[in-house]
């Protein structure tokens, strides 16, 4: 169990966890030099597999401006798909990013002419989002899911093992370990 104890602690512990994007202190993160923040869609800006832009993703999107970061949308899903909901938000994209490798989060990084030490990764998935972040050595917050409801079985089978990972590590409730 120690040796994966600390393959959990480096390759997939987030670097914080809250609830929601709404409960990420942003203007502390942009306080310590973060200028760039990555955004997973599904689950993180709005439900799974809709296309649309929500009034909360709207508003999650706002406020990352309004604290002086540069939000980019980085999704696994198809680029059309990311395309219509980054347009709806106002944001750029790189869709098709193949989370976990970190090759999305460089190409957002050399397009936004950020570095690892300003960027920040947000998500809700420990092995797509959260690893991807950690191969990429940037910080990688992780937020609970909006909804589980209309899930693929992959991302549902993927869920039962990061439950299982929170309780075997005893992970806090809500913690950060940047800030």
């Amino acid at each position: 169990m120690k040796l994966f104890g600390r393959t959990w602690c480096k390759s997939w512990r987030p670097t914080a966890y809250y609830e929601s994007i709404q409960h990420i202190p942003l203007a502390e993160y942009y306080a310590a030099g973060v200028r760039l923040a990555l955004l997973d869609i599904d689950n993180t800006l709005m439900p799974h597999g809709h296309s649309s832009g929500q009034r909360t993703a709207q508003e999650a999107l706002l406020r990352i401006k309004a604290t002086g970061l540069t939000p980019v949308i980085l999704s696994n899903a198809k680029r059309e798909r990311a395309r219509s909901v980054a347009r709806d938000l106002g944001a750029p994209v790189i869709g098709m990013a193949m989370k976990p490798s970190p090759r999305g989060i460089e190409e957002a990084m050399k397009l936004s002419g950020f570095k690892e030490t300003q960027t920040i990764l947000i998500g809700d998935q420990i092995f797509t989002d959260i690893w991807a972040g950690r191969r990429a050595g940037i910080p990688s917050i992780l937020v609970r899911p909006i909804s589980l409801a209309g899930e693929p079985i992959q991302i549902v089978i993927k869920r039962f093992f990061e439950r299982w990972l929170f309780r075997t590590f005893e992970c806090e409730p809500t913690y950060d370990d940047f800030l």
